[in-house]
């Protein structure tokens, strides 16, 4: 449960769940949250220079829940079914005197209206090798989710869309001591013309909200993007109680009008870690970030 706020009137409760059930056959992957969400947007595609960007509000409500089981006792591949809906209310431009919202971005659906909602079910493919999922020492990560929401269970149009994420962690010496190099990239793509406009990828929309690291979330939306990212984790002390990460970013998204993608928007960054559980390796994590 991470309940959080901004100075600038931003509000989140959200709930994550990730649940084994007995013998590791079953599980199960939930994502509740609710937020009163202003925040920037810049439109499709590379979008508008920063000066023309645009404050859009909506209350977000979000459900998210999978049931994945392993397809043979020792696998290590798993299938699952899904529902996911999404639930953007009370849509507009916070400035009275911009443009309405459908105007400023070009794009019509999800756009001219004050809510939309996307529900839907989802069919899925995961491949999880990690020891530790929180902080990861070795192993790999593969996850393939196609999303098909119809209007008969509440969409306002029917839109497919497909998510396919990578993730590859590289030990190196002291199995005792923390010295990682971790990859990670997905490719997340609307299916449909018809996908609401807060609905479309858009960086630091992932399923876990982390991705572009130094970049603001919203800033690239479109109907396809991808994103690479690299960070090296080391420990300071022997006891693994302080270490420091250094890492780099870079991602493309979709032309507004059309399937091309555009050039790389980059990141780097370092950062600090303090071990807070040293069972389950969570640390908390101090970063600074430049983006180009």
């Amino acid at each position: 449960f991470t309940p959080s706020f901004t100075f600038k009137g931003r509000f989140s409760f959200a709930l994550r769940s990730n649940i084994w059930l007995e013998g590791n056959m079953h599980n199960m992957v939930g994502d509740m949250r609710f937020i009163i969400n202003p925040q920037y947007t810049w439109g499709m595609g590379n979008g508008v220079p920063d000066e023309q960007k645009q404050l859009l509000g909506n209350n977000y409500f979000r459900f998210y829940e999978t049931f994945y089981r392993k397809l043979r006792p020792r696998s290590k591949w798993l299938a699952g079914l899904g529902y996911h809906m999404d639930w953007h209310s009370n849509i507009g431009i916070r400035d009275n005197d911009s443009l309405p919202l459908s105007k400023f971005v070009s794009y019509k659906y999800g756009t001219n209206v004050v809510q939309t909602v996307s529900s839907g079910i989802s069919l899925n493919v995961l491949k999880e090798s990690r020891q530790n999922s929180i902080n990861p020492q070795a192993g790999h990560y593969f996850n393939a989710a196609f999303r098909i929401n119809p209007t008969f269970l509440g969409s306002n149009d029917t839109w497919e869309s497909l998510y396919l994420d990578y993730r590859r962690y590289l030990h190196f010496g002291d199995e005792r001591q923390q010295n990682v190099l971790a990859f990670w990239g997905f490719y997340w793509t609307t299916l449909s013309g018809k996908t609401p406009y807060l609905d479309l990828p858009s960086i630091g929309w992932d399923p876990n909200t982390r991705s572009g690291r130094g970049i603001d979330q919203n800033r690239f939306r479109g109907k396809g993007l991808i994103d690479l990212e690299v960070e090296y984790r080391r420990d300071i002390t022997k006891n693994g109680l302080l270490g420091f990460v250094v890492f780099a970013n870079a991602n493309t998204v979709t032309q507004p009008d059309k399937y091309k993608f555009t050039g790389l928007h980059p990141a780097v960054g370092t950062g600090l870690r303090v071990k807070f559980n040293k069972k389950s390796g969570m640390n908390i994590a101090f970063d600074n970030e430049i983006c180009k």
